[in-house]
């Protein structure tokens, strides 16, 4: 298996694209028909168990500066202004580009891979003599096959439900690591008590084998979309991902401030056939 951070170190790409929350054997399964090159797993040195995955993942990976490189960025974590949870982009990178706010989309809630798609060849345009990585949100929740059912202010509406987000936020937090995920999501509902974050209200609306199928869908949008983009982008192109994301393992779902697992750590990294 590969170490993802040293092949970034290595600096053998022109474009490298991060899919967030891109399991391995999800990509396996699915680029076949859409991307020609070569794949092989590697492994991400983020360690969710401490926090929200992607800062870790950059946290762990650029731990120098890369002066040579624009960030096409998707998510707030990274971006031009700020640090967020320790890591400061703007001091690791020429530049960051925060596709994330001015390409985002109110409906779906999330930023589609067509603005993205748009971002980068500009990026290329603008910036010929950089290395560019490009940050797509899927196939990270929401689930665009979806209407995104968890808003907040639908679900948490009045100061009686307080008492109620305490309960849930602590069974959240801390009894899921001694219950495990399924116990803990069952015990909340039982409870009837809000769902612990999106995936577990994707959950209660269309089941286990809902939230695969949409997880997928997302998986082959943004592959779709990377097939009409790669081949206009010079050089050598990479596919990988900042990590995976549990999906039923162990009664977990999602990838922040879970326990370490395969599932997680192993991503493609995929080069373009040029």
């Amino acid at each position: 298996m590969l170490d993802q951070k040293a092949e970034i170190e290595k600096r053998d790409w022109d474009c490298l694209i991060i899919l967030d929350a891109c399991r391995y054997d999800f990509f396996v399964d699915n680029y076949e028909g859409l991307l020609k090159g070569g794949l092989k797993k590697a492994r991400s040195p983020v360690n969710c168990k401490e926090g929200v995955a992607t800062s870790e993942w950059c946290k762990a990976v650029f731990t120098e500066e890369y002066e040579d490189v624009v960030y096409v960025s998707t998510t707030p974590h990274v971006n031009s202004f700020s640090e967020v949870n320790g890591f400061k982009a703007s001091d690791h990178f020429w530049k960051v580009m925060d596709v994330w706010n001015s390409g985002w989309n109110d409906e779906k809630g999330t930023v589609m891979p067509e603005k993205v798609n748009e971002a980068v060849l500009k990026a290329r345009n603008k910036y010929p003599d950089k290395k560019i990585i490009a940050h797509y949100m899927q196939p990270h929740f929401p689930y665009l096959s979806l209407e995104n059912p968890f808003n907040p202010k639908d679900k948490e509406p009045s100061s009686h439900d307080n008492l109620k987000r305490k309960m849930r936020n602590f069974l959240g937090s801390r009894v899921r690591r001694t219950l495990g995920g399924g116990m803990t999501r069952r015990l909340i509902r039982a409870l009837k008590l809000p769902p612990i974050n999106p995936m577990d209200e994707t959950l209660r609306k269309v089941g286990h084998e809902g939230l695969i199928e949409a997880y997928t869908n997302n998986l082959e949008i943004v592959l779709e979309a990377l097939s009409e983009v790669t081949g206009e982008l010079s050089g050598k192109t990479v596919i990988s991902a900042d990590h995976g994301e549990y999906l039923g393992e162990e009664g977990f779902y999602g990838h922040s401030y879970l326990p370490e697992h395969p599932v997680l750590n192993e991503v493609p990294w995929f080069v373009i056939e040029e």
